[in-house]
């Protein structure tokens, strides 16, 4: 069964060339073969890209693994209506940090997102 575990942007307007991060993500009650979903949808002119950052403590040092991007070239006409869902090949972290790019450097972007876990495979 897929669940929400956290509302990650909301709304959030990214600057042309710019980027912001989430707050960190607590994953460790997560079953180790759990599959991880992140809905992104994006309005306005700019394209997005999507990655993460991951950790072992909340506090301690994140880092960018070698495999770390989600989405790349993201834009409102993607999918439906600027949404769509992308599956987080990730492994071996605690804890995680979203980072959200505008790559087209003409327009800002504004995007919501939600990251999903499917805990029962």
């Amino acid at each position: 069964m897929i669940s929400k575990i956290a509302n990650i942007f909301d709304l959030v307007t990214v600057a042309p060339g710019g980027d912001t991060t989430s707050v960190a993500i607590n994953i460790t009650n997560v079953s180790p073969d759990a599959k991880f979903y992140f809905d992104l949808d994006i309005n306005h002119n700019g394209t997005g890209a999507l990655s993460f950052l991951i950790g072992d403590t909340e506090d301690g040092s994140f880092y960018e693994p070698a495999s770390n991007s989600i989405a790349a070239g993201h834009t409102k006409t993607t999918n439906t209506s600027g949404r769509d869902r992308y599956t987080i090949a990730m492994e071996g972290t605690l804890w995680i940090i979203f980072k959200l790019e505008e790559t087209g450097g003409a327009s800002d972007i504004i995007a919501s997102g939600d990251f999903y876990v499917n805990d029962k495979v």
